[in-house]
């Protein structure tokens, strides 16, 4: 639709680009779903974005920046202009952007971090947060190089936030034989910088 709309004139402007969005909100008129609505919420954005942040570029300079965006499905990029209280994302489609503050859910043990970094843990059935990111023993390189992703999927995570952090995790987990256990924070709360604090003793304005 956009190459349609777009790839002969390639001039775009922002009356251009709300005209195209409405139009691509009518041909998906029929669809439903909460995955539909976010695309068309974030191509809104898309639509702002270009219109702020690109203002200055000529025409065919926006018309590749836009073909680009559609054909490596890169909406996201957009998120900073959605228009809303709340939006949910996985760490990596939040990367470069910033709110004031950001919820990181199921921040336990064997979750984030995920399975292959826990199962690899010499510590693994520690009791306490205190296992991986602890330990005093010398780690194996293959074992620190995947700690070391997870720690860098936790840090883009937390340095979202430019004000606050919220964590969460579940007090019971099912594993992978359908039994229930009891969970415990991830060890990448116990990391240097971080501090824990439970939510009833913070405050925020």
């Amino acid at each position: 639709m956009f190459i349609k709309r777009f790839g002969k004139s390639k001039s775009i402007n922002k009356k251009a680009l709300i005209s195209f969005s409405d139009n691509v909100k009518k041909a998906y008129d029929a669809a439903t779903g909460k995955t539909i609505d976010s695309l068309l919420r974030l191509l809104d954005a898309l639509v702002e974005k270009v219109s702020i942040d690109y203002s200055d570029l000529l025409s065919e300079d926006k018309y590749n920046l836009l073909l680009d965006i559609f054909e490596n499905r890169q909406l996201k990029q957009a998120m900073e202009y959605v228009d809303s209280q709340v939006i949910l994302s996985t760490v990596h489609g939040a990367k470069g952007l910033e709110w004031d503050y950001v919820v990181l859910a199921d921040v336990e043990r064997w979750v984030f971090p995920g399975y292959y970094t826990c199962n690899d843990c010499p510590n693994k059935f520690a009791s306490t947060t205190n296992c991986c990111c602890s330990l005093p023993i010398p780690l194996s390189s293959g074992f620190r190089d995947i700690a070391l992703d997870e720690l860098s999927v936790f840090y883009v995570g937390i340095t979202r936030a430019r004000k606050q952090v919220f964590v969460s995790a579940s007090s019971k987990r099912i594993d992978y034989f359908g039994n229930e256990k009891s969970s415990v924070f991830s060890c990448l709360v116990t990391i240097n910088g971080v501090k824990l604090v439970k939510a009833d003793m913070v405050t925020t304005p």
